[in-house]
């Protein structure tokens, strides 16, 4: 068959490749854009996820700085970057220094997803006056139950944004008018957010000033709204009802990747929190990609390859079986690296230098689908004739096997149907129908993963405990 090449537009009008992010589902709702051009707005789709609301022609600018619309890719802007950074891996970017470790003073590791590092290291940030804010996801004030990018100023309110938050998150109002006020400030985020801020800053030289430093969280994928209130169900919290989230509650005797989910509903008073293992829950197979916007689908980036410091969960043999949790950690910024040394040498952290393929093992599943998976859907989609944004990874179908193609195809086939049929189940307010309206694909999935006669076994006692939290649900 012969390839047909996607309609690009101009690759000189980043206006109409902004539009076409937006008009074909790549658009990851960061707010970039709106930084860039006021006039755009960001709202809420009916799947829980945010999507550029654009005027009739945006400003360049605002193509400029979308993170699948610039023509700047991470090679292009690591080099920019980080001139002096003495290592380069393809999966892991331009490097420092590699490194396993965790907080040992205080509760930061306690009270984090994993080793507590990147809470730590913002906090000592701010302590030592290297910066006078953070930019960070947390509780939402005004919205129990929900998160959103804010400026902290203090470590008592830096450390309130400690964990990880499967939620989508906006953070146009944040960084509108934080340029030429002085001040200096640290940015966490994922990937693909901290490329938009990169962009942003590379437009605007005060910008830049007023952010010396961004910090990413490993990514597998983001997820939609319905990802925390599908969770929140199975808890005995109907939707509609606020509840309080904690995605990633450790469990005392489990290995780190064995954590609960803890669900506080707000509706009554002083109710307690109901903490669920993870294995107990429907939906939460990361692998399967359940409420996975679109966009996540055509990122090649899982190690932050833009940002100072990226740091991940430790899914390592000697890591993942203490149940505290530990990180991986690139450093590229050498600031950050004195710093990580001295306190480590001090006896507040334990470092423990890696070799670049650990790192790249301790997220292998997400290496995969977004590097050999992205070929193939770009592949997909030239043969469709279907646009898609311009990636460093070249399509194509080399090496990747049969079974390998249908997962890949199956599971961007789960992630779109998932929201289409949560918010089916959601209107006849049963929340057993949605497992059952996802189980034939689940079930072909489980079967390219393994042989059948796991596979049904698999998928019948997934169906079992989605019955029984659904009953808790109703």
């Amino acid at each position: 068959m012969t390839t047909v090449p996607p309609p690009f537009p101009p690759p000189d009008d980043p206006a109409a490749v902004l539009a076409a992010v937006v008009t074909h589902g790549y658009c990851i709702g960061c707010g970039a854009c709106a930084v860039a051009d006021p006039r755009i707005t960001l709202a809420e789709t009916p799947h829980g996820l945010y999507t550029a609301v654009l005027p009739p022609r945006p400003r360049p600018a605002a193509g400029q700085v979308c993170p699948f619309a610039a023509t700047a890719n991470e090679d292009h802007l690591a080099p920019e970057l980080f001139p002096d950074a003495p290592h380069h891996h393809p999966l892991l970017g331009r490097y420092a220094g590699l490194y396993a470790g965790a907080v040992t003073e205080g509760d930061y590791r306690a009270a984090g997803s994993s080793g507590g590092l990147v809470t730590w290291l913002v906090s000592e940030l701010l302590r030592r006056g290297d910066i006078d804010g953070v930019i960070h996801v947390a509780p939402a004030a005004d919205q129990p139950g929900q998160f959103a990018y804010r400026l902290s100023t203090s470590v008592a309110a830096v450390r309130q944004g400690a964990k990880s938050r499967y939620y989508p998150v906006q953070f146009a109002q944040v960084l509108q008018g934080l340029a030429g006020r002085g001040q200096r400030f640290a940015f966490v985020g994922v990937p693909c957010f901290v490329k938009a801020v990169r962009l942003l800053a590379r437009q605007d030289p005060a910008l830049r000033a007023a952010l010396p430093y961004c910090l990413a969280i490993f990514c597998g994928h983001l997820k939609s709204k319905a990802f925390a209130e599908m969770i929140a169900w199975q808890c005995g919290v109907p939707p509609g009802e606020p509840f309080a989230i904690d995605f990633r509650h450790k469990r005392p005797g489990a290995p780190a990747n064995r954590y609960a989910v803890s669900v506080t509903p707000l509706a009554a008073a002083a109710a307690p929190p109901r903490v669920v293992p993870i294995a107990k829950l429907y939906g939460l197979d990361w692998g399967l990609g359940l409420f996975k916007p679109q966009a996540c689908d055509g990122c090649d980036d899982v190690a932050g390859e833009l940002a100072d410091l990226a740091a991940g969960d430790a899914w390592l043999p000697g890591y993942v079986a203490d149940p505290r949790g530990a990180n991986v950690l690139i450093v590229r910024h050498p600031a950050l690296l004195t710093l990580l040394s001295a306190a480590a040498a001090a006896g507040r952290l334990t470092l423990t230098a890696l070799a670049a393929p650990e790192i790249v093992r301790s997220q292998a599943a997400s290496f995969r689908h977004r590097r050999e998976g992205l070929a193939l859907r770009l592949h997909d989609a030239d043969q469709r004739g279907a646009w898609r944004p311009a990636k460093r990874i070249a399509p194509g179908t080399a090496g990747v096997s049969r079974r390998r193609a249908q997962l890949y195809r199956l599971r961007a086939r789960l992630a779109a149907r998932s929201h289409q049929r949560y918010l089916l189940a959601r209107r006849h307010r049963h929340f057993l129908l949605f497992p059952v309206l996802m189980a034939g694909d689940e079930l072909r999935y489980y079967l390219w993963r393994g042989r059948w006669w796991r596979a049904l076994p698999k998928l019948l006692l997934t169906l079992a405990r989605a019955w029984r939290r659904g009953r808790a649900g109703r």
